[in-house]
C-alpha cells in the first residue's frame, strides 16, 4: 500500500486515498476520477502540501523519500 505521510491502510486520513487506489485498481472501468489528480489534490487540501506528477508517480511505486521523524545516525 502506498504511503506519503502515513500508511495509506492505516485509519488516518489518507486512508480514503487507499480506498479510491483500490478501486480504480480493482475496478477500473467503474471509477470516473483520476487517481493522480486526487492525490494532489488531498495533499494540497488536508497538508498543504503540493506533489508533482514525479511526485505521485513515485508515491504510487513505492518510492516515497519522505521520512518523517527519522532518527539521527549517529
Amino acid at each position: 500500500m502506498p504511503k506519503y505521510l502515513m500508511s495509506w491502510e492505516l485509519p488516518v486520513p489518507e486512508s480514503i486515498l487507499g480506498t479510491m487506489r483500490l478501486c480504480s485498481t480493482v475496478y477500473p472501468d467503474a471509477v470516473r476520477y483520476n487517481l493522480k489528480d486526487e492525490i494532489k489534490d488531498f495533499y494540497q487540501k488536508f497538508y498543504r502540501i503540493n506533489l508533482s506528477d514525479q511526485d505521485v508517480d513515485n508515491l504510487l511505486q513505492d518510492k516515497s523519500k519522505v521520512v518523517l521523524n527519522k532518527p539521527s545516525s549517529s
